[in-house]
């Protein structure tokens, strides 16, 4: 199934390397959240939006530095 291959290597494979960076965070006084879960949420879907899936179906995006700078 394409989904599972692309939600093992990608969204789960992340948040296994992720979710310990940022409890380090917390932990460090760095970052403030109680939830490392909601924390990696609203991290990836800041970070990765809708762009995987988009690539995944053939879409060729045109990212210029104004679009990027504008999503940043």
């Amino acid at each position: 199934d394409l989904g599972a291959i692309v939600l093992e290597n990608g969204r789960f494979a992340l948040a296994r390397r992720l979710k310990p960076v940022l409890e380090a965070g917390r932990q460090a006084g760095l970052l403030e959240f109680t939830d490392a879960e909601a924390a990696f949420r609203t991290f990836f879907g800041l970070v990765a939006r809708d762009v995987q899936i988009r690539l995944l179906l053939g879409d060729r995006l045109k990212l210029t530095d104004a679009a990027i700078g504008g999503d940043a």
